[in-house]
């Protein structure tokens, strides 16, 4: 008998899906480029780059400062921040025709810029976090993922980034978000796009006058250890809304409490029961007005 195999071959085709970058190629060991995101650094500010070189967008045009596209809104209306105080931040970006955006954006403090206040990302979807050093300091920056580029809606020209910003726990003077906005023409290529430039200074709120409302030399911030309790003894001159709020060194919040209190004598017990052992800021706040201490937890 005579028995016949038959072969059939299979050709298999590996193909190379090519992703438009949207702050550059893949050039160096050193960057990573893609449209999840820019390379770290690429906000323009002291010490950092902009994507305007070789091997990355070497012929995009660079509008430094960016006027009418790229805007930060801060919350305040004279735009100053209270030391460990959260505020929401939004970066918005109008370019006509535009369907496709990226963005880098850093928070440095003016004296020696180096990353102010810390980053809370509540649109996880769009936005990401990433680092990088300068000058042996690490700085942190926010930049899109792939999902945070299309133009809201698309076509629409326009784009919004919006984060939580949380200022240090001490007053360090003025602090300048930096940022780089990428206004791409989406040809899947890092050829013929624009890049703007910008930046937003805040400052420290006016100096505080708690003493209209408490006499800060009487007021005790002390750790209660039997307990686990941070307690804060004061004398409030005139019936008024307190709030409490305890940070730690990098104005983190990890408790806080509001009340409405009367004239006289008032202590609050804030329990601290399964934190960790450190030192943590105490603010008491009154009609914006904030007297600020420092604490151990042991």
């Amino acid at each position: 008998m005579k028995i016949i195999y038959k072969y059939k071959k299979v050709l298999v085709v590996l193909s190379i899906i090519s992703i438009p970058f949207l702050f550059g190629n893949l050039y160096s060991t050193k960057y990573i480029i893609k449209s999840t995101g820019s390379h770290p650094g690429s906000t323009g500010a002291p010490g950092d780059v902009t994507c305007k070189h070789s091997g990355c967008h070497a012929d995009a045009t660079v509008f430094n400062p960016a006027v009418g596209v790229n805007t930060l809104v801060f919350p305040t209306l004279d735009s100053s921040y209270v030391p460990g105080q959260t505020y929401t931040v939004n970066l918005k970006v109008q370019k006509a025709n535009i369907t496709r955006f990226g963005f880098e954006l850093c928070a440095l403090d003016n004296s020696l810029n180096q990353s102010a206040g810390m980053f809370s990302i509540t649109d996880v979807a769009r936005i990401q976090e990433v680092t990088h050093t300068v000058s042996g300091n690490t700085r942190t920056s926010l930049t899109h993922l792939l999902s945070g580029t299309p133009a809201t809606p698309v076509l629409s020209g326009k784009t919004n980034w919006s984060f939580k910003w949380t200022a240090p726990a001490t007053n360090i003077g003025k602090i300048t978000f930096y940022y780089c906005v990428n206004c791409t023409n989406n040809n899947n290529a890092n050829t013929g796009d624009a890049l703007y430039l910008n930046s937003f200074v805040i400052h420290p709120a006016l100096a505080n006058n708690i003493s209209q409302f408490i006499d800060e030399s009487n007021t005790l911030v002390y750790f209660e250890p039997t307990n686990k309790e941070i307690n804060v003894s004061y004398l409030l001159k005139t019936d008024k809304q307190v709030s409490i709020k305890i940070t730690d060194v990098l104005g983190k919040e990890v408790r806080s409490i509001s009340h409405a209190k009367v004239k006289g004598n008032n202590m609050e017990k804030i329990a601290m029961d399964n934190m960790t052992e450190g030192v943590y800021i105490v603010n008491l706040s009154i009609d914006n007005t904030i007297l600020s201490k420092k604490i151990i937890v042991r």
